[in-house]
């Protein structure tokens, strides 16, 4: 078993990039999800990596999992500028994957 990414939520893309680079990381690439209103930032690290989401102004589409509106509420509890909100683990079988969700 091992982690395969971390999933942290941020209020937008210049505090992660800005915390990322206070703590010598640098994000390789990034995209918009697309219908679930984020944007993310990927940071590899060794065979895992961060995936840092952060509201992308764009309205989420209602028929799928609120992952934005979960995301606030995580950042509305905790006054850190990263909130760990998600985990994927793989297993040596390649086959399973394991969401964890704070």
């Amino acid at each position: 078993m091992e982690i395969d990414h971390v999933v942290l939520a941020a209020r937008n893309r210049e505090q992660a990039e800005r915390t990322l680079s206070e703590h010598g990381l640098a994000v390789a690439r990034g995209r918009v999800i697309p219908g679930f209103g984020v944007s993310n930032l990927v940071v590899p690290l060794g065979r895992s990596s961060l995936e840092i989401h952060y509201p992308n102004g764009e309205v989420p589409d209602p028929a799928l999992p609120p992952i934005a509106a979960a995301q606030r509420k995580a950042l509305h509890r905790h006054p850190e500028p990263l909130v760990p909100v998600a985990w994927l683990v793989g297993f040596d079988d390649g086959a399973s994957v394991t969401l964890g969700v704070r």
